[in-house]
């Protein structure tokens, strides 16, 4: 099975609506990114599921969220 050269870091960007609600202004936003562990990146590598015409086929990132897991 074929993979996906590996990300080494996760960017996420955080929106806040606070000038949108209070002031009618646009979201404002920043971007974060993190470095991630050996073992962050083999849990996320993309794997190739299948191929057409030769080319590999990957899965892709269908959603990301926040979680606090205790």
């Amino acid at each position: 099975m074929n993979m996906k050269k590996p990300a080494t870091h996760l960017t996420v960007v955080i929106r806040d609506d606070s000038p949108l609600i209070h002031c009618g202004d646009n979201p404002s936003y920043r971007r974060v990114t993190i470095r991630l562990t050996d073992d962050q990146i083999n849990d996320i590598l993309l794997k190739s599921t299948s191929q057409v015409m030769g080319n590999d086929v990957y899965e892709s990132v269908s959603n990301c969220f926040l979680e606090d897991i205790a």
